[in-house]
């Protein structure tokens, strides 16, 4: 069985996060989870990682400078 988060475990893991990143990641989640194989670990493990770079989802622009923040999960 695959793993997705909900959007109530989502505004759990994010509660200061802006609504757009929390409709974004609820509607991509399942998809996303299915075809890269995501399991609750390595889910936990990328949504710290995501809270930490992106001040929990708080921030409108994903970008530093030049670069951009963009999501690789191994297959």
């Amino acid at each position: 069985m695959t793993f997705s988060p909900t959007r109530a475990e989502l505004a759990r893991m994010y509660p200061r996060a802006l609504t757009e990143w929390l409709d974004a990641i609820a509607r991509l989640a399942p998809d996303l989870c299915r075809h890269y194989h995501i399991d609750r670990q390595r889910w936990v493990h990328r949504a710290g990682q995501i809270a930490a770079e992106t001040d929990g989802l708080s921030l409108r622009s994903m970008t530093e400078g030049r670069a951009s923040f963009t999501m690789e999960f191994d297959h």
